[in-house]
């Protein structure tokens, strides 16, 4: 089994233990046209940021909202300025950052 085959199998472990949403809470819009719509069946929203810089062990918090996903559930790479709707409320994508293998943080502001 490749790395990226056992990292995509962790991923999908992770996000249905903590996944708090229930079916068709969260969708990635396309062109933000509902109707084009992708669902996301597993992923983990926080109401806030916090992460610690690996370089220099510094707090890095945020007061965004966050969406953590699988890349592969996606319909294609998120990019800033993409539409996601979580519980009934849109947001826009301000930042993605990937783990580098298969999984994926979407930093968001109300849209």
């Amino acid at each position: 089994m490749s790395w990226q085959a056992i990292a995509d199998r962790a991923a999908r472990a992770i996000l249905r233990t903590f996944n708090e949403n229930t079916v068709s809470e969260v969708w990635f819009l396309i062109d933000g046209n509902p109707v084009d719509s992708h669902l996301i069946e597993q992923a983990v929203f926080d109401c806030a940021y916090i992460v610690q810089d690996p370089q220099t062990g510094a707090i890095v918090s945020s007061t965004n909202p966050t969406l953590g996903v699988r890349l592969q559930d996606l319909p294609r790479l998120p990019l800033p300025s993409d539409v996601i709707q979580v519980r009934d409320k849109l947001y826009t994508i301000d930042d993605v950052i990937q783990d580098g293998v298969t999984a994926a943080v979407l930093i968001l502001r109300e849209a």
